[in-house]
């Protein structure tokens, strides 16, 4: 009698989900009889969940493995110790993981959901397209789905195909700040900045917090030319983040916009700080140089954003400034040419202009 009340009580746990167990007291147990199979396995898959939110993937790793010896038909086993070697950066173990789960049931929506995700990190945008949409086949009611499928379409430039995945992401969570983010991105490449400002505002609106958003917002009112309003959400989003490099950049483009050169260099400066291989501060500091007809240093800037990004059009073509106002129209020429040939129309026109005399 001893032996089944025993047994009884250690599968009540397993099913509310008891994770404090570990592999030596489930031994213990199971030494003195009680203990099936299928109950080891609930109780090693636990303290596998357990480990996840601790955020202990190699210990969790073991768990699984001890489940899935238990009971081969845990299959969600398998998948979380895929979601354990995705953590660890071991992506070709955890696509293994994934595909086994998919090769034993073809419609787990979530192998199919991160093998999607794997995918878009590797910039494989095909591949994750057919991805999430066999997940979403298999389960059309997860707002991730849609989203990341979103994204991917944007990133093929199928703009109305991601419109609409991040139209159902909002219908099915209408909290789900990323798809209004997201579906701003849509709108600015579309050259409309007012709707992306009010979707903008709506995925702030719901998640104060982000930097990044407040950042989009704030880069969506300049492209507007609402600069002041730019500002505060430049602002905003440095206040949140105060290691935030692009942000620190956006704003001191938008007070170089308005003419306010003694903050766009204190922004530039801060960029460049936190980021010293950052090239688009260094070439939009020398912007402020050749505004204040500094020549020499908006050369050196311009220089070090050439020595970070040799395809820097605009970096040659403010070069070639400073070294025209500096009497080297030599250099000047060659700069303006290389401009023009990394894709910069004005290039040719100051070359054109200046060096066909």
């Amino acid at each position: 009698m001893k032996k089944i009340g025993l047994f009884l009580l250690l599968l009540s746990c397993a099913q509310i989900g008891w994770t404090q167990a570990d592999s030596a007291f489930i031994q213990q147990l199971d030494e003195i009889g009680g203990l099936d199979n299928e109950t080891k396995a609930k109780m090693y898959f636990n303290k596998g969940l357990d480990l996840i939110g601790r955020k202990q993937f190699g210990q969790a790793i073991d768990q699984f493995n001890l489940a899935y010896s238990a009971d081969t038909s845990l299959h969600d086993a398998i998948y979380n110790r895929g979601l354990c070697y995705k953590s660890m950066g071991q992506e070709d173990k955890a696509q293994g993981d994934f595909q086994s789960c998919i090769k034993r049931n073809a419609k787990h929506d979530r192998a199919l959901y991160e093998l999607g995700l794997i995918a878009i990190g590797n910039g494989k945008y095909e591949q994750a397209e057919t991805q999430l949409t066999k997940a979403i086949d298999a389960n059309n009611q997860d707002a991730r789905y849609y989203y990341n499928r979103g994204v991917v379409y944007f990133q093929l430039n199928q703009l109305e195909e991601a419109l609409a995945d991040f139209d159902k992401a909002i219908s099915l969570n209408k909290d789900y700040a990323y798809a209004y983010n997201d579906k701003a991105g849509v709108f600015v490449k579309k050259g409309d900045f007012v709707k992306a400002i009010e979707l903008y505002q709506k995925a702030v609106k719901i998640d104060t917090k982000s930097a990044f958003m407040h950042n989009n917002l704030g880069s969506a009112y300049r492209k507007n030319n609402q600069l002041d309003l730019a500002v505060k959400s430049y602002s905003q989003a440095i206040d949140l983040d105060k290691n935030y490099t692009i942000a620190y950049n956006n704003r001191g483009l938008t007070y170089f916009d308005l003419g306010k050169l003694d903050l766009a260099m204190t922004d530039f400066n801060k960029a460049i700080a936190l980021d010293d291989r950052y090239a688009f501060a260094y070439n939009n500091r020398a912007s402020v140089h050749i505004k204040n007809e500094e020549w020499a240093k908006a050369a050196a800037d311009c220089d070090k954003a050439i020595s970070i990004n040799s395809d820097y059009a605009y970096a040659y073509f403010n070069r070639a400034i400073a070294r025209e106002m500096q009497r080297d129209i030599k250099g000047a020429c060659a700069d303006w040419n290389t401009s023009f040939e990394l894709g910069l129309d004005a290039g040719r026109t100051y070359y054109n202009t200046t060096c066909k005399k």
